[in-house]
């Protein structure tokens, strides 16, 4: 008997332990939990995650203002940061011999005679030519100016979205490069149109310290030439070719009045046989004159601007104001969402539950915390869990009182003030009623989190009663 009434008196002590330590594990959980529900609450609400309405405007906007100060010598400019500064040609061609300044030639002239011809030239800054991919039905430009040294895509302006869609993704083509002249062939080509049947000739330069007649270009062969070319029998030795355009010398004894209708105009060509290859960022070019807190990439438009070009991809001929117009008005329509995880939750329904989920929180707390704290003896041991809410010193009543009453309060107000912030026209969220519910949410999470507080500090004034009162 004696021993029966041990081992009873031992299993009933035991089951008092573990409830005990097991319930304030269980508040300590709870009260974990509604800690970590209004921080992400409150996180959520702080970070602006943009919704795609508002990526696209954004971005619809800053193609506005790029295209808005666009010139087409933004490439050219470009040029010099994608070649390295030990090519010889950088930046400049260099005639041979070196102090070269005029071309010294001998041909045929309209009457057959030989004709020696000197013309001080000049072959300009611009010693590359940026050339790209073949034209095709995707990447045609026929907006361009065909009468640019740049190619027809890059010459000009892009009016709308559809324009700088085509512009963009031809500049994402790897086919860019810059050609830099090295060498001259040592023939050239004189009168090289239709009208004047092409005569070749062999050249060289010399110094004479005059200033310069004839400005030379680089270019590529134009279609008319190399048609002309082949008629001729003769063939192009590259691609690219220096030419320049003048006017026949008046010869001695002649003045202008003597050409009432000018003088006859010719075209010389200084085909190039060897040039330098460099890859050429035309994307990069674009992008060095951007914000740099737009944070442009490179890729295709529906990469670098997927939101933006899935959204407006049915009217991208629009002019841009427009565009920004339909845009601000859909967002207005969607309003904003939080994105959490991966999750489009809308504003609004995520002020209203997230005010809800924290007093489902509180409530579930105070309701443990009523119906059994009181039964706790002095001596269990739910005393000696690691949780501040058993802790008996000011610091840890501090932190009770600022976790279970203020940091809820605070969070449904951060979700409120978001909410209004983030209305939608669905809803009047600035109406009288709205700020009623609002403020009666807020309330009643500062009501909860104020009882549960005074609940706890009940449960310590009964042990400190206990405590001072002693054993029985």
């Amino acid at each position: 008997m004696g021993t029966n009434k041990i081992d009873t008196t031992t299993l009933t002590s035991n089951r008092t332990a573990h409830w005990s330590k097991d319930y304030v594990e269980h508040l300590r959980a709870v009260h974990f939990a509604l800690i970590s529900t209004c921080v992400v609450l409150i996180l959520l609400s702080v970070s602006r995650n943009k919704t795609e309405i508002e990526i696209a405007q954004d971005q619809n906007r800053q193609i506005e203002e790029l295209l808005n100060g666009f010139h087409s010598s933004w490439f050219n400019d470009y040029v010099p940061a994608v070649i390295p500064k030990a090519t010889p040609a950088f930046p400049r061609f260099q005639l041979q011999p070196l102090g070269a300044d005029t071309l010294h030639f001998q041909h045929q002239n309209f009457s057959g005679a030989p004709e020696v011809v000197t013309i001080p030239v000049d072959f300009g800054n611009e010693n590359w030519i940026i050339t790209g991919p073949p034209s095709t039905a995707e990447n045609n430009a026929p907006w361009g100016d065909p009468s640019s040294s740049l190619p027809r895509e890059l010459s000009r302006r892009p009016t709308n979205l559809r324009e700088f869609r085509v512009l963009w993704d031809n500049l994402a083509n790897t086919s860019w490069s810059v050609n830099l002249p090295e060498q001259l062939s040592t023939e050239g080509y004189y009168d090289l149109d239709f009208q004047h049947p092409a005569s070749g000739f062999n050249f060289e330069f010399i110094h004479t310290g005059k200033p310069a007649e004839m400005s030379m270009s680089l270019r590529e062969w134009n279609d008319s030439e190399k048609k002309l070319l082949a008629a001729l029998g003769l063939k192009e030795t590259s691609s690219f070719v220096y030419s320049g355009k003048d006017e026949d010398a008046i010869p001695p004894g002649q003045s202008e009045l003597d050409y009432p209708h000018g003088r006859t105009k010719f075209t010389i060509v200084l085909p190039v046989t060897s040039a330098a290859r460099f890859p050429f960022d035309g994307q990069g070019a674009l992008i060095a004159h951007t914000n740099p807190q737009w944070k442009w990439y490179h890729g295709t438009f529906d990469q670098s601007f997927h939101q933006l070009s899935k959204i407006v991809k049915n009217y991208e001929t629009l002019p841009p104001k427009t565009i920004d117009d339909i845009l601000a008005s859909e967002r207005e329509r969607t309003g904003e969402t939080f994105d959490a995880v991966g999750l489009k939750l809308p504003a609004e329904d995520m002020v209203r539950f997230g005010i809800l989920l924290i007093v489902c929180v509180q409530l579930y707390l105070w309701v443990h915390l009523r119906e059994k704290s009181l039964k706790l003896q002095d001596d269990d041991e739910g005393w000696e869990v690691a949780w501040i809410g058993v802790y008996q010193s000011r610091y840890a009543g501090a932190l009770m009182f600022v976790s279970i009453c203020l940091l809820p309060f605070l969070t449904a107000v951060v979700l409120s003030l978001r909410g209004l912030e983030s209305s939608s026209s669905s809803m009047n969220y600035r109406s009288l009623p709205y700020w009623s519910l609002l403020a009666a949410g807020n309330a009643v999470v500062l009501a909860l989190g104020l009882i549960t507080w005074r609940q706890l500090a009940n449960v310590h004034k009964v042990r400190s009663r206990s405590q001072q009162s002693g054993p029985h």
